[in-house]
């Protein structure tokens, strides 16, 4: 299994986000994103399948991308009882420019729309370059 160890965070309830990226100028930023998964409860070895595969294709077939690491979240003490929950897993993903990540999500929102099947939410964030020490 391709994952990191657990990382311990509090996701927010969002609803689902398309990734749209537009093509970056020469020596753009590089391109940050957060991608937040609830997976439903039973689906989680079906979702680690389709990361698992999205992490080997993008590391062998993609260029440009400097970071592409995939968490499970560890869990969290209920406060309704008994209900079953649902597992959480985050997307940490850094490419050289929205041009790679462009070229990466010809392909990925096949594996993107197959993991909505099974999650209860899931969302993409595009984080914005990072701010300055004060």
């Amino acid at each position: 299994m391709l994952f990191r160890p657990v990382l311990r965070l509090s996701l927010l309830a969002c609803s689902t986000v398309f990734l749209l990226a537009a093509q970056s100028p020469p020596g753009a930023e590089p391109t940050r994103m957060v991608g937040l998964f609830k997976v439903q409860p039973g689906q989680e070895a079906t979702f680690e399948n389709l990361v698992d595969r999205a992490v080997a294709r993008t590391k062998s077939e993609d260029r440009g991308w400097i970071r592409y690491d995939f968490f499970k979240v560890a869990p969290r003490r209920s406060k309704s009882g008994p209900t079953p929950r649902t597992t959480d897993y985050v997307l940490i993903e850094e490419w050289e420019d929205r041009a790679s990540l462009n070229a990466h999500l010809q392909w990925a929102r096949q594996v993107i729309t197959e993991m909505r099947a099974i999650t209860s939410n899931m969302e993409f964030l595009r984080l914005s370059p990072q701010l300055a020490a004060e």
